[in-house]
């Protein structure tokens, strides 16, 4: 039991007086797994009556995430990263002890009748949409799928920061489900930082610093993600003696520590299978002009240096289209990853008229009235991230009504969300809100927060029914999934051109704001944070030019505004979740390759 509660935790929990006064007033109360925990403090403080701890440590686990869920804890960020940093000791101990047990515990857990795959049913959309390249894309699953499977391989990780919020996650279940129908397994985990708040405070700022965003990065941060990693390889160590795993994912910045501590135990020991790729999703503008960011050049050196290593010892580098890191143009096995949509999952199924009336209903009777009365709606929304151009979008609006002199009037709407690892969520909420109260127009503004699945589908038919724009005119951008759902569910966009929102210039696409060349290369911006944290007038201006054009044009174009989108959706299918579980299949086959 030496190793189950180390004694720094022991003395924090068992003799600190905040936290014997936390328990005082809630240990009445408790029910379920939590009501045992209380004696569990007492028992490990008396080791010697217990020879092995492992029963308790597992009787316990479930005990310690019901308490980190209790309001009075999230509400308390000194007892969260208390519970967090036991939390950490303990999933350490039990990887150590039972590790068949705890990465049974701590996977997602998918709802397999929920993911239901009706496979001749994407067969046939998928062969009305694109034509004979969908034979060729289900060929393709099959011979990968199939030639993986020789290899004894017949499981795929995927390591992120969260289970909800955020593309990755959005994206995850229907890989699973593809996976699934070719007889192969997607196992889900996500990384356990030991003080979350800590965590994703330094992640959050390497991200922005990453998009562009000037800040200074210091040895104390580092040190708390290289701290975070080294928990995690010790918590998923049992992936290197897994011979089922035909490939490891790696997604995106969060979890490069974790990278960097399984590359460290491989360079120590050598004699360990790496089928290890890292995907980065987000937009890198910030490092590719890292001269005049020391915090990005510091930020990119670390980052850069882990993944160079990878790609040294034979791992895959993915990035996003138009987003490929300058340093990594000459080395072998980097590739172009878009992500996709599952045009057949609750978001993005189709539906019915009658049922999308029912769903806004259920959100809102203002909603559901404003689909009956064929109003037209003006749409923008995404993850509450400063860098989506949703502030500058509602001041757009505004622009837009004060000279407006049709004999009709466009209503406009305003949907956002957060996700778990996004310490800024309530800040942007809270400026989205003081944005639409300081309109002159707030009357005809309607805010949707944290809709999710098929809700957002329904607000996507908003604005298709009306022959209406979904705006998604994001300042920095790594792909910006929303514009392919509100495509495939029949509405056009008004869209930037910055980082991955370039594959609608190269398509040839009109209604584009020019965020590369007229904002983020020739306004004069001692700081970006500006840019993206108030809106712009620069960037409001020209986000309002489009949306005029647009609605003025379309308005009676049906026709035209049909075949357009058209055109959109089979670009859509061609680069759908469908098409990158191929390419995933495709990379575990490379790894496979070259052993």
């Amino acid at each position: 039991m030496d190793n189950a509660l180390p004694e720094k935790i022991r003395d924090r929990i068992l003799l600190d007086k905040d936290f014997q006064g936390f328990w005082e007033t809630i240990s009445p109360n408790l029910e379920g797994p939590v009501s045992g925990l209380l004696p569990i403090f007492f028992a490990w403080n008396k080791q010697d009556l217990f020879p092995d701890g492992l029963d308790i440590m597992k009787a316990s686990f479930d005990s310690l995430r019901a308490l980190g869920s209790l309001d009075v804890v999230s509400k308390d960020k000194r007892l969260e990263d208390y519970l967090h940093f036991w939390i950490v000791d303990t999933l350490k101990f039990l990887s150590e002890k039972d590790p068949a047990w705890l990465r049974d515990k701590i996977k997602f857990a998918f709802d397999d009748e929920a993911l239901y795959l009706d496979w001749d049913a994407y067969r046939k959309e998928y062969s009305r949409v694109m034509g004979d390249e969908a034979g060729q894309l289900f060929s393709e699953l099959e011979s990968l799928s199939q030639t993986l499977l020789q290899t004894g391989k017949r499981r795929i990780v995927l390591i992120n920061a969260t289970f909800s919020g955020g593309g990755v996650a959005e994206m995850v279940p229907g890989l699973y489900k593809f996976l699934r129908h070719y007889g192969i397994e997607l196992e889900w985990h996500i990384v356990h930082p030991y003080c979350p708040s800590c965590f994703y405070a330094v992640t959050k700022k390497i991200h922005n610093i990453i998009q562009g965003e000037h800040m200074e990065i210091s040895d104390e941060e580092i040190d708390i993600l290289r701290r975070v990693g080294r928990d995690n390889f010790v918590i998923f160590k049992w992936i290197l003696e897994d011979d089922s795993i035909g490939a490891v994912f790696f997604e995106d910045p969060q979890v490069v520590s974790t990278l960097e501590a399984f590359l460290e135990y491989a360079d120590s020991f050598g004699q360990v299978e790496r089928p290890w790729v890292f995907r980065l999703h987000i937009d890198i503008s910030g490092i590719e002009h890292s001269e005049e960011n020391p915090g990005a050049r510091r930020v990119w050196t670390y980052i850069d240096g882990v993944l160079n290593r990878l790609n040294e010892l034979g791992g895959i580098l993915l990035a996003q289209p138009h987003l490929i890191p300058s340093s990594w143009q000459d080395k072998e096995r980097v590739f172009a990853q878009p992500p996709g949509i599952d045009v057949f999952s609750e978001k993005n199924r189709h539906r019915p008229d009658e049922e999308w009336v029912e769903i806004l209903a259920e959100m809102d009777e203002g909603l559901r009235q404003l689909f009956l009365s064929c109003e037209p709606v003006i749409l923008t929304g995404a993850r509450a991230d400063a860098w989506k151009g949703i502030l500058q979008a509602v001041e757009a609006y505004d622009f837009l009504r004060k000279g407006w002199q049709q004999d009709w009037i466009p209503k406009f709407l305003v949907f956002a969300g957060g996700a778990d690892d996004d310490p800024e969520t309530g800040e942007i909420k809270r400026l989205i809100e003081e944005a639409i109260g300081r309109s002159d127009y707030s009357d005809d503004i309607y805010f949707v927060w944290n809709a999710r699945g098929k809700q957002v589908g329904a607000l996507y038919r908003l604005a298709a029914r009306t022959n209406m724009p979904y705006l998604a005119v994001s300042i920095k951008e790594g792909y910006n999934l929303m514009v392919d759902e509100a495509i495939h569910q029949g509405a056009l966009i008004i869209t930037s051109n910055a980082g991955g929102l370039q594959r609608f210039e190269e398509l040839g696409y009109q209604w584009i704001v020019d965020v590369a060349s007229d904002i983020l290369e020739n306004a004069d911006l001692e700081d970006l944070k500006d840019l993206r944290s108030a809106p712009s007038r620069l960037l409001t201006e020209l986000i309002y030019k489009q949306m005029y054009s647009f609605v003025s044009y379309y308005k009676d174009k049906d026709d035209e505004y049909r075949s357009e989108q058209a055109r959109l959706h089979h670009y859509i299918y061609s680069h759908s979740l469908l098409a990158m579980t191929r390419d995933y299949l495709k990379y575990a086959v490379l790894l496979r390759s070259s052993r």
